[in-house]
């Protein structure tokens, strides 16, 4: 029977006749139990690859195992390497994990830019599992611990998709316009194109034709897939086109999204763009596929607990379409509840609208 000294002898041994990279890396990893840097490094570079790939869960284990590994002098390495791993997990749809991670950068490391982007990150999770008042209070307390004006952007660029729920289209405008200032005073056109375009979503919601420039020149600066996730300039193009009724040009973006996200094994690009394609196509009569949609929402959303009042709220949509008043009335009725509970005002308007609806359909106009 091996002992743990046996184990590691083995993997040394492993490691010298591995036939990749990656491979190599893992076994280093599994014989030594002390830091070192270029074995950590070794597992970095490992987990760049993997995800590159899409094996998004394979690259979040190998940068733990970095993290492991890095020498506790270098807290800002080790640090770098676990937000990594979080946001891996994050993108992956092990949201319990990516919870952790960014929980332990937060309590357990000093202050510092790595403690701010924690904060950020785990307002994130806080925020897509329903807790958007916890979320909002990271990111403020982010904000308030930064002088940093990329990071200021990306930490206001995603207020105005909570605030907009939770104060009102005014609060968010002002979160969009400072996410754009900041951008714009760092340099950094990423960072701007993203900016603008969470600029744009609250226009086109605001009812102003401003949004097309805005959207424009966010494309301008960033038209491709590469970058999924926390509403990337593309995918505000489709929610635009959804929300203004362009059909046509709104199912090819949402598609060629949702295409990305499931060769990248993005679970939460994958979701949202499965979430706008059931709307597009309920408004294209599709119901077929409409329903074919929903039903990858919410097993996405059984599997890693995410979108849970939105993909309630799609499918209360869905059933009214199809005729099935009795189910979406009662599934209507508890989304309004939770949306209550939640504090998320927009959903719960929307809901009572939804019902509203579903009582004409029915008949009833009192």
């Amino acid at each position: 029977v091996f002992d743990e000294v046996d184990r590691r002898w083995a993997h040394a041994a492993l490691a010298d006749g591995a036939e990749s990279d990656e491979e190599r890396a893992r076994h280093l990893g599994r014989a030594t139990t002390t830091p070192d840097e270029a074995i950590a490094a070794a597992l970095e570079s490992a987990a760049v690859v993997a995800r590159q790939r899409g094996a998004l869960a394979v690259s979040a284990q190998l940068l733990v195992e970095s993290a492991e590994l890095t020498p506790v002098v270098d807290d800002d390495r080790r640090g770098r390497r676990l937000l990594d791993a979080g946001h891996s997990c994050f993108a992956a749809g092990d949201i319990d994990k990516a919870r952790s991670l960014f929980q332990t950068l937060v309590t357990a490391f000093p202050e510092s830019a790595i403690r701010v982007e924690a904060r950020w990150r785990l307002g994130t999770v806080l925020d897509e599992t329903g807790d958007v008042a916890g979320a909002i209070r990271l990111w403020q307390e982010a904000l308030a611990a930064t002088d940093d004006r990329r990071l200021t952007s990306i930490i206001e660029r995603g207020l105005p998709y909570s605030t907009m729920y939770t104060e009102g289209l005014d609060a968010a405008a002002r979160h969009a316009e400072a996410a754009v200032t900041s951008a714009e005073s760092c340099g950094d056109s990423g960072a701007l194109a993203f900016a603008l375009a969470a600029s744009a979503i609250v226009a086109v919601l605001q009812g102003s034709p401003d949004y097309e420039a805005l959207l424009e020149r966010a494309l301008r600066l960033d038209s491709g897939l590469d970058v999924l996730g926390e509403w990337c300039p593309v995918e505000v193009s489709a929610e635009c086109g959804r929300l203004t009724g362009e059909i046509v040009r709104t199912r090819t973006l949402y598609e060629a999204v949702l295409s990305r996200a499931a060769e990248t094994g993005e679970t939460g690009s994958e979701q949202w763009a499965a979430f706008g394609l059931t709307s597009t196509e309920l408004l294209a009569g599709r119901l077929g596929r409409a329903r074919e949609l929903l039903g990858t929402v919410l097993d996405l959303t059984d599997q890693t607990g995410l979108m849970q009042i939105p993909g309630a709220g799609l499918a209360v949509n869905v059933a009214a379409h199809a005729g099935d008043l009795d189910e979406a009335r009662t599934l209507a009725r508890e989304t309004i509840a939770n949306a209550r509970d939640a504090h998320e005002h927009m959903y719960e308007l929307n809901l009572l609208h939804g019902l509203g609806f579903i009582e004409a359909s029915a008949g009833d106009h009192t």
